[in-house]
Formats: C-alpha cells, sequence, structure tokens
C-alpha cells in the first residue's frame, strides 16, 4: 500500500549561481546610484499593464460574443418575420422571447446613448 503514494521532491535551495546573479545586480544598482525603489515600481507597472492589457483583450472578446449572438437572434428574428410558415422553426413563445430580448436591449442602448449626450 504504501508503493502506491508518491513521495514529494524535496525543494533545494537557490544556487550559489543565482544568489551571486542577484547579488551582483543589487551592488551594480547601488554603484550606479539607481534608485531601486523606481526599478521596482516600474516592473510592478509593468506587471500592471500586462494584467490590463489581458482584461482589455478578455473584453473585447466577450463583446464580440454578444455582438455575434445578437446578431445571429436578429437574423432568426427577422427570417421568422418575412419567411413562409412552413419554412419557421421557432415557436410563439421562443419569437417572443428573442423579441423581448432584442428590442429591451435596444431601447435601452438608445436611451443610455441619448442620455449620455443631453445630460
Amino acid at each position: 500500500m504504501s508503493d502506491s503514494f508518491k513521495k514529494i521532491p524535496i525543494l533545494e535551495p537557490a544556487s550559489d549561481e543565482e544568489s551571486h546573479a542577484n547579488a551582483d545586480k543589487e551592488s551594480t544598482a547601488f554603484a550606479n546610484e539607481t534608485d531601486l525603489r523606481k526599478l521596482a515600481e516600474e516592473s510592478q507597472h509593468g506587471r500592471s499593464e500586462d494584467l490590463k492589457d489581458l482584461i482589455h483583450c478578455v473584453a473585447k472578446i466577450v463583446v464580440l460574443c454578444v455582438f455575434v449572438i445578437l446578431l445571429l437572434m436578429g437574423l432568426s428574428f427577422s427570417w421568422h418575420l418575412i419567411a413562409p410558415d412552413k419554412f419557421r422553426y421557432l415557436s410563439e413563445a421562443q419569437i417572443n422571447d428573442i423579441r423581448n430580448i432584442l428590442f429591451s436591449g435596444l431601447v435601452a442602448s438608445a436611451a443610455s446613448a441619448y442620455f449620455r449626450k443631453n445630460l
């Protein structure tokens, strides 16, 4: 039974070369009178900007997906308005749901745009 358990490997401390490299980097910064706080803030700023870029990309993808879904719903709704009865595939309740989603969002966005412009 003890053979079925995996052993957790023991992590070894950083090698001397790594610690020397970090010490050399720090001593060079002190020798050049580089402000370490400023360097740390710049590094933090870079990480923060990377996170903001990632969030921005995800938001763009979400907006694009919502646009595609609303476009497909609009096309489906339009098809049911112009197609003969034998080519319709949604029930009346489903058409009403699509109508509510499309036009409640349309009215809300138009109202929002109007109030932003005029208020």
